[in-house]
């Protein structure tokens, strides 16, 4: 049931993540490549947050391009790498999870690929700085 819950969950993040990623894409006023290339890369992500193992060897495999090429291209258009992407995708994931659902924190960090709950706790900060419980905590008080 919880696993069915996930996936339904999981399938709503992506089509809302489409389309802010396509909103941001039309901002940005990049060519058709880049637009397809970005599309491309947020389905290769959003498809496998929660395989833990998902990394940017991974990426390079779904996205069909050398790391070289991909990190490239994602410096260029992104400014960012791609394991920094994914982990950033993974916490952005994880911040509405903890926002909107009531749902444990450890739960949270395995269903968005980190393996262990310390390390994402540590990530999570430094992005939000906040651990994770207390963000939660902010976000219902200010609700």
């Amino acid at each position: 049931a919880i696993r069915n819950i996930f996936e339904k969950e999981m399938s709503i993040e992506s089509a809302i993540s489409q389309s802010i990623v396509s909103m941001k894409i039309r901002r940005l006023k990049l060519d058709s490549k880049d637009e397809d290339f970005l599309t491309q890369l947020e389905k290769a992500v959003m498809d496998n947050l929660s395989n833990s193992d998902f990394d940017s060897a991974a990426l390079e495999s779904a996205m069909s391009m050398s790391r070289s090429s991909l990190v490239r291209r994602m410096k260029a258009i992104l400014d960012t790498t791609p394991n920094d992407y994914i982990k950033k995708k993974r916490l952005s994931v994880a911040a509405r999870m903890l926002e909107e659902k009531n749902v444990r924190v450890n739960e949270i960090c395995y269903a968005v690929g980190f393996k262990y709950p310390s390390y994402f706790t540590k990530c999570f900060k430094e992005v939000y700085g906040l651990i994770p419980a207390d963000y939660r905590k902010k976000c219902s008080k200010d609700a």
